[in-house]
């Protein structure tokens, strides 16, 4: 129960039976041997030192050891045993070959410490909650199985692991995409040498998002790095068509040395990825310093995978997108409506998740351009649970308005970012008209996407006079004016992306409202 056991010189453990030590130190050369089914279990260190030996020879003998493992010289060799390792795990001389056996690393939180070592088979089997990190400078290589039960295996950039090519992942207590009680917190390393698909079971901070290559080798074998990233958005720039990307996390898949190869991926998203729109989710890769779209479209709304249609053959970062520019991606923020009441507007929204978030400005415009702020909702700081806000605006005009509404988010850093503009459209206090924007179709909007000009009609040709407004994303008013039937507007001077036109009558009613794209 207490002290230590010296190996000193050569001995052999016959089984079966079980022997019990509460530290074991092998500090003098010799051998030392299990043979049949032994359990040789310490209580708490496992030491080899100088030039000893131990050769474990049986596949159904098992090394149990609760505390720390430390080879500093000499030689270790496991043929086929099952190890099981509580503690650390430290190897700073001598060597450590452990074949065909598997290694079970469990108990609580642990570290290994060893230059790049060759572990066959691996289980991970932590008490909730515990992990292993792989210590700077360390690495790991497994070639047969890698079993992930409970407890992640901590990576960075400065350590490594390393699974060979005919490496079999399982995943222990029923895992799905967005939850997993075991997986990759950080860099994971593959091998591929033929044809198929590479899955990661990576997350990163209690966030687990798998994704998987789907590989076409043009020769060779190569080795494929991914890892995900929170926050830390690059600051690409984006594409015309693309109207924006996450601002929660992204993926990086870096190329090892080796061949080429022609790829499509998948990405999986959860809740707090506030994807509101399936069918307008996309991925998006990075080239160079602008954000590529790769296509895709998601399984399903909140919670479901993506696999782009656009296949590449060069790596760095992906990420989340979509095209849709009346409800762009949301990530932090779910949803932002609004209601008209009989003499107020009423504000809603909704966020998945907040990160130093200290609160929200209500800003108004009644042109676009000008805003002024009219209220303030206090945040929540760090939150990944749906929150819901309102904001009551009970101070509107008498005269006839369009009205809009944005959300300027601000950090505790003082850093913000605003929402998309929701608009509400009455005809005074005194006879409010609808309670909700309604666009017609009454109008003709070409070519959209546009280069030099874009042409409104009227398609009842009534002779009836409108006024129009276009604006950028944030509700910056650039161009305005008025016109009967038929109007062509120069948009040449606008910049290559996503704009909105606003149409509406001289009373203020908005009757149409749609996105128009401008490429060159």
């Amino acid at each position: 129960n207490t002290g230590t056991t010296f190996g000193n010189g050569d001995f052999t453990i016959i089984g079966p039976g079980t022997l019990n030590t509460y530290n074991y130190q092998h500090a003098v050369s010799g051998t030392m041997t299990l043979s049949g089914a032994v359990v040789f279990h310490t209580l708490n260190y496992f030491k080899k030192e100088t030039s000893s030996y131990a050769h474990f020879n049986s596949a159904s003998a098992v090394v149990d050891i609760d505390g720390d493992f430390t080879n500093t010289a000499g030689t270790f060799t496991a043929t086929s045993e099952t190890m099981y390792l509580g503690g650390n795990f430290t190897r700073t001389g001598g060597t450590f070959t452990h074949n065909n056996g598997t290694i079970v690393f469990d108990g609580n939180n642990s570290t290994f410490t060893s230059a790049n070592t060759t572990l066959y088979n691996i289980t991970m089997n932590k008490n909730t909650g515990k992990s292993m990190t792989i210590a700077t400078g360390s690495a790991i290589t497994t070639n047969i199985k890698l079993t992930l039960n409970s407890g992640n295996i901590i990576t960075s950039v400065w350590t490594q692991l390393m699974l060979g090519c005919n490496i079999n992942i399982v995943m222990g207590n029923s895992p799905n995409n967005c939850s997993s009680a075991s997986y990759i917190d950080g860099p994971l390393t593959r091998a591929l040498c033929s044809t198929g698909s590479l899955f990661y079971p990576i997350g990163r901070n209690g966030n687990y998002r798998p994704l998987t290559l789907y590989t076409v080798p043009v020769g060779g074998s190569t080795n494929f790095t991914a890892e995900q990233i929170e926050n830390n958005i690059p600051n690409w720039c984006l594409p015309s068509d693309l109207c924006s990307v996450s601002k929660i996390r992204h993926f990086r898949v870096v190329i090892n040395g080796g061949q080429v190869y022609n790829d499509p991926i998948t990405l999986s998203y959860c809740s707090d990825d506030g994807v509101t729109n399936a069918s307008d989710l996309r991925i998006a890769q990075q080239v160079g310093t602008c954000w590529k779209n790769i296509g895709g479209t998601g399984t399903a709304v909140g919670s479901g995978t993506i696999t782009s249609t656009v296949d590449f053959n060069t790596y760095g970062d992906f990420i989340l997108g979509t095209d849709d520019c009346i409800n762009p991606l949301p990530v932090k923020l779910l949803s932002f409506t609004s209601k008209l009441l009989e003499s107020s507007v009423k504000l809603n929204w909704e966020t998945a998740t907040e990160i130093e978030n200290d609160r929200f400005e209500i800003e108004r415009s009644f042109d676009g351009r000008q805003w002024n702020k009219i209220g303030v909702v206090k945040g929540n700081g760090n939150t990944s649970t749906l929150m819901k806000y309102t904001f009551e605006d009970t101070h509107l005009p008498s005269i006839a308005r369009i009205i809009y509404y944005r959300l300027k988010q601000v950090d505790y850093s003082g850093a913000f970012e605003y929402s998309p503009m929701v608009i509400e459209a009455f005809k005074g206090m005194e006879n409010p008209g609808s309670k909700t924007l309604t666009l017609s179709k009454n109008f003709n909007l070409y070519p959209n996407p546009s280069n030099e000009h874009l042409t409104i009609e009227s398609i009842n040709k009534n002779g009836k006079e409108y006024n129009f407004d276009i604006s950028d994303g944030s509700g910056k008013l650039l161009k305005s004016g008025t016109f009967t039937d038929f109007k062509t507007i120069e948009v040449d001077a606008l910049a290559i992306g996503i704009y909105f036109i606003t149409i509406y009558n001289l009373d203020g009613i908005a009757l149409n409202h749609n996105k128009i794209m401008i490429y060159r």
